[in-house]
């Protein structure tokens, strides 16, 4: 290579691997979302080819300002990279920084080959050094205002950070176990969840809908329609235009403009539903622990034959084997729940084959595991038929994971972690089926060594306040239409949960023409203990007759009857079950903390 060439080389060599290490992954997703016919993958990699292009090519052109540029142009690389991951929920996705990591660490090369002084002359001897100071004042000043500047943007539109007060999302979401719901006489339900006593710090991404639209059994973090300085937690229960339903334990509805009037069950992904199961109260889940224990849960069908329990593994024997539930599965307001998991390691031995079934009210499901191939068989009187699984094979002498999941009428096989094809028996709503019951069993046929037995239960959903009177807002059975851009709300904690159900809004109007609008639970006229705090703090000198903690924007009321409207002394109360889109701040991502739940996935 001549020295002309080597020269060349070198000088544009650093400008085109820059190129390279910014440009390579828009072009990807521009060829990703034409491939796939995803218009927004292709337009936002359209949007960051056009960002790059700028300082590579004045990178490129040798402006002076070009590296500077670029470090923000790859910072921004760095962000999207991480705010995807965030979006797909899959932390494997954060390697894709590396290119812009890479294009950052060239750029402040080139950033201080640029900015170092001439050479100059040693000094003589004796004399000092120059001074310095400036220069390292003005680069750490800058560094903190760059910092400070991307963690406003951060905040504001990407990710933020929010504490759980309450227990209304648990086992999901754990609140402060030093707050109310601990205390007695309302006792937490799910204490064995606990691992610290403060709630979980969750991060949520608040650009999420920006790209993706509002689903179904998404947690989402949202303003309190009648309360807006507050921030709520739920799960996104029912969609805009459709008639919304709960039957049962679960959620139906038809879209408005659905010419089949039938309402449809509305299913929870696989990977929803698998983090959500709730472990049954005592010791149903340590079943294997020794002969004592097995019996109080577990009896054997005829003809099962011989087996051992002990040192927390089960080992049947020739023959068939078949266990039952004994207590059957039911909520905290003792509703029988049908929709149940049954998850167990195994080892078969050569030819012989596993089982597990679920019985509820929309059928009998049941997973039969062999070698060659698996299946589903499902039967509700004369409804009978099987679902085929070939790739699900047991291997003799080879532990295997097993979750069989059976939930808003389809049943699902995960093995070794990998999801099957979902069996979906029924569709739509049917009032002649029968009230849930759970029926459990599993077993084998020959020889095989049971172990890590867990059941679980779902998420019941219910129209009824605490004390079991029905709600005002929504009924068992009874659809609600919901309007454009509206939400349904829910606790997956459904029998402690202060939610769409359950929200009135109080409209009270005063005298001289101004109207409070609050939540009922605002009302503290009759707290004795917030009246008098509030009394207090204002340094009244007479006792108020009505005090509104907070109005629709987080303002304090105190007044009299001789304030109230004579024409309507009696505050207006209507049902407020909807959550418009505007207040929805962002979808919920991951717990951070308490560090035994560090970065736990929420779905």
């Amino acid at each position: 290579m001549s020295e002309a060439a080597a020269d060349l080389l070198k000088s544009r060599g650093k400008p085109l691997l820059l190129l390279v290490l910014m440009e390579a992954l828009p072009v990807a997703a521009i060829v990703s979302g034409i491939r796939d016919g995803d218009g927004r993958v292709a337009v936002a990699g359209a949007v960051m080819l056009a960002l790059f292009a700028g300082p590579c090519v004045a990178f490129f052109l040798g402006r002076p300002w070009a590296p500077l540029a670029g470090v923000f142009a790859a910072g921004t690389g760095i962000l999207a990279m991480f705010l995807n991951a965030v979006r797909m929920g899959a932390v494997d996705w954060v390697i894709l920084i590396v290119p812009y990591a890479a294009a950052t660490f060239l750029l402040q090369q080139e950033r201080r080959l640029r900015a170092a002084p001439a050479p100059e002359p040693p000094p003589a001897e004796g004399a000092s050094s120059p001074e310095t100071f400036g220069r390292w004042f003005k680069e750490n000043v800058e560094a903190i205002v760059v910092a400070f500047i991307m963690a406003l943007v951060i905040r504001c539109f990407c990710i933020e950070v929010f504490k759980i007060p309450s227990g209304s999302m648990e086992p999901t979401l754990l609140g402060d176990a030093t707050s109310s719901h601990m205390r007695e006489g309302n006792p937490c339900k799910f204490p064995e969840y606990h691992t610290s006593s403060g709630g979980d710090r969750i991060m949520v991404t608040k650009y999420y809908y920006l790209f993706e639209p509002v689903s179904r059994f998404d947690v989402v973090v949202f303003k309190f329609p009648l309360e807006l300085s507050r921030n709520f937690i739920k799960r996104v229960v029912g969609l805009p235009d459709e008639e919304f339903m709960v039957w049962h334990g679960n959620v139906y509805a038809r879209k408005s403009d659905d010419p089949d009037p039938r309402p449809r069950i509305q299913r929870k992904p696989a990977a929803t539903q698998d983090s959500i199961w709730i472990d049954p109260p005592g010791d149903l889940n340590k079943s294997f622990a020794d002969r004592d224990v097995f019996p109080r849960h577990w009896t054997a069908q005829p003809p099962t034959g011989s087996y051992d329990v002990g040192e927390n593994r089960l080992r049947t024997g020739a023959g068939d084997s078949r266990f039952r539930i004994v207590r059957k599965l039911d909520d905290d307001a003792g509703h029988a729940v049908g929709d149940a998991l049954v998850a167990f390691d195994v080892v078969p031995d050569e030819g012989s084959k596993v089982r597990a079934a679920v019985e509820n009210e929309m059928g009998r499901f049941e997973l039969v595991l062999e070698a060659g191939g698996s299946r589903i068989e499902y039967a509700r009187g004369d409804d009978r038929r099987t679902h085929p699984l070939p790739d699900a094979k047991l291997r003799a002498g080879r532990a295997a994971a097993v979750r069989f999941m059976v939930y808003d009428g389809q049943a699902v096989l995960v093995l070794d972690g990998r999801t099957h094809p979902a069996f979906e028996a029924v569709t739509f709503l049917d009032r002649a089926l029968p009230a849930p019951r759970g029926v459990i069993e599993f077993g084998s046929s020959g020889p095989a060594t049971f172990s890590k037995l867990r059941i679980g239960r779902d998420i019941y959903y219910k129209c009824e306040d605490p004390d079991h009177s029905s709600s005002e807002n929504i009924q068992d059975g009874v659809p609600l239409r919901i309007g454009p851009g509206q939400y349904v709300m829910m606790g997956d904690n459904v029998g402690n949960s202060h939610d769409s159900r359950k929200w009135k809004k109080m409209t009270q109007r005063l005298k001289d023409g101004r109207e409070i609008v609050y939540e009922s639970q605002s009302d503290k006229t009759s707290d004795k203990d917030e009246v008098k705090d509030v009394i207090r703090r204002l340094g009244l000198s007479v006792h108020p007759q009505h005090y509104i903690k907070a109005d629709i924007n987080g303002r304090e009321w105190v007044f009299n009857d001789s304030d109230l409207d004579p024409d309507a002394p009696s505050p207006k109360r209507d049902a407020f079950p909807f959550v418009d889109r505007r207040h929805i701040i962002g979808k919920a991502f991951w717990v951070w903390w308490p560090a035994g739940r560090w970065f736990k996935m929420i779905r």
